[in-house]
């Protein structure tokens, strides 16, 4: 090849390594603006709130909540001597409300007893020991059911570390979509978070329209309650309040008659070992009123508000205090209860027939 080719060949070749260079830089400086771009939208948004969260109009949806809220107990740790467990019907209760404590709503949806457990190793490994511990015990924890024996735990949890950091978070196309529906305002639940992550109702949902309840039948294990007794166990020196979330009467009528027996057992056999154990799924005026909840079983915040007024020491007025009664004197309160709400469902089912003819 002559020295002229040469040349040739050296001057494309550096054309070429040029115009590579170019598209190179061209694609980091493209992908790093759309990545600035995505960070910030998410920022502001902060659907999974590692800041503030929702800074356009303040409502935040429960996107997983099992990171949310351990992202905003980080935040809040130093100030909090209480935590609360529970599932979605517990995170409409107000925490801030409760007096001589600083509580911390840990609720989060479908929340299992063995999760509790999980967080309570988590907090103890970072040498959080609350003075207080309020449970919301649900139905569904009693079930043989994959989901109470094998819960979602998130791996940081299980591993006594800190959640995953922002970066990592709001570089997903998880938390893009996340914020797309926030700023849309696209969420198909009734249930929200305010801009001091407080659980709310979304305005103007409808309340609940029960229906004629057929009995679901379940599988139960009574091992399941010692679960509690672990949870309590975790944290030995806090007072330690065990409350069942209110329930619909026409949800309670779907339970078996086996199921039903096991319920009321399992609750007494917990309430031995809480210093406080509230049962608020009694057939009351605050249940039978549907308009009190959006779906049997979800009550409004003015509800859990009530909740709220008893754990602060204001005497019953809806529900017992199953510890500091016999199992006998409560079971017969509860079966009583119920068994005047189905008479007056019973009135209720014929007025509805006759309506729809």
């Amino acid at each position: 090849m002559d020295t002229l080719t040469q040349a040739n060949t050296l001057i494309t070749q550096d054309k070429n390594d040029s115009r590579y260079r170019k598209y190179t830089w061209l694609i980091i400086t493209v992908a790093g603006i759309s990545a600035l771009a995505i960070l910030t939208f998410n920022a502001i948004l902060d659907p999974l709130w590692y800041l503030k969260g929702n800074l356009i109009h303040g409502e935040n949806y429960s996107f997983d909540e099992r990171l949310t809220k351990t992202n905003v107990f980080l935040e809040r740790e130093e100030q909090l001597d209480c935590v609360i467990f529970g599932s979605s019907r517990v995170t409409l209760l107000n925490e801030t409300k409760i007096k001589n404590n600083t509580c911390f709503n840990f609720a989060f949806s479908g929340g299992r007893v063995l999760e509790f457990i999980a967080y309570a190793d988590w907090m103890k490994a970072r040498g959080f020991e609350p003075a207080r511990v309020i449970v919301g015990l649900d139905d569904f924890n009693y079930w043989e059911d994959e989901r109470n024996d094998a819960p979602r735990v998130p791996e940081f949890i299980t591993e006594l570390r800190n959640p995953p950091n922002l970066l990592t978070q709001y570089l997903t196309r998880d938390a893009l979509a996340f914020s797309y529906r926030l700023l849309t305002q696209n969420e198909l639940r009734p249930r929200y978070y305010d801009q001091d992550f407080i659980g709310q109702v979304q305005a103007g949902t409808p309340t609940f329209q029960p229906k004629s309840p057929e009995l679901i039948p379940v599988d139960v294990n009574p091992n399941h309650t010692n679960r509690y007794r672990v949870l309590r166990e975790k944290f030995p020196n806090a007072h330690f309040t065990v409350y069942i979330p209110p329930l619909s009467p026409w949800e309670l009528m779907k339970k078996t008659e086996e199921e039903l027996q096991h319920y009321l057992s399992e609750n007494v056999a917990i309430s031995r070992f809480t210093d406080i154990f509230l049962d608020f799924s009694i057939p009351s005026e605050l249940t039978q009123n549907n308009a009190n909840t959006y779906d049997g079983d979800h009550f409004f915040p003015a509800v859990n508000d009530h909740i709220v007024a008893v754990l602060n020491g204001k005497p019953l007025q809806y529900g017992r205090r199953v510890d500091a009664h016999t199992e006998h004197s409560y079971r017969n309160t509860f079966l009583n209860a119920l068994e005047n709400f189905k008479r007056t469902a019973a009135t209720y089912n014929t007025a509805a027939k006759t309506k729809d003819q």
